[in-house]
């Protein structure tokens, strides 16, 4: 999941993927020329490589930035030397309200109407597999699943914030 914290015990301010793609593309944007040597993108966001490394690749994957990298004779990964902005990184870049719609902030679970949120879930569900018996059986397990005390208790905990037992 893309809104997942990462660096729990690093030392480093914690951040979600989500606003690291922001860091990364907003750097990328401030630079002049759009682009920016690997290591002077981990020293403005104060990140590790291996994270910031990550998130590039997952960015890059998107078609949000372009990554120049070489392969070491021994090396698994590319070593990445240059990050440029593709145009499509820049057009989010440039707009900080559909870079928040495209990479939102982690979501206030309280707000979060659980009881009717599991009934549509179950209703939209049930649609979809209307008709056809094989997904007929997979919504009856996940029926009975939503009918589970220990699920709904694991999912109300999640959902409070709470770390499930």
């Amino acid at each position: 999941m893309r809104g997942t914290k990462l660096w729990k015990n690093t030392g480093l301010k914690p951040m979600t993927n989500n606003e690291l793609s922001k860091k990364i593309l907003s750097a990328l944007n401030n630079s002049p020329t759009k682009k920016l040597k690997f290591i002077e993108l981990v020293k403005s966001i104060g990140i590790d490589k291996k994270r910031l490394a990550l998130n590039l690749f997952y960015l890059e994957a998107n078609g949000f930035i372009e990554l120049r990298s070489v392969y070491s004779s021994d090396a698994l990964f590319p070593e990445i030397y240059l990050v440029s902005l593709k145009q499509k990184g820049a057009f989010f870049a440039e707009n900080q309200q559909k870079l928040d719609i495209l990479f939102p902030s982690d979501m206030d679970y309280s707000l979060v109407n659980l009881p009717s949120t599991l009934e549509n879930l179950k209703n939209s569900l049930k649609m979809w597999a209307d008709g056809h018996p094989d997904k007929m059986r997979l919504y009856n397990d996940i029926n009975n699943l939503f009918s589970n005390p220990l699920f709904l208790d694991f999912i109300e905990e999640f959902y409070s914030g709470k770390r499930p037992k």
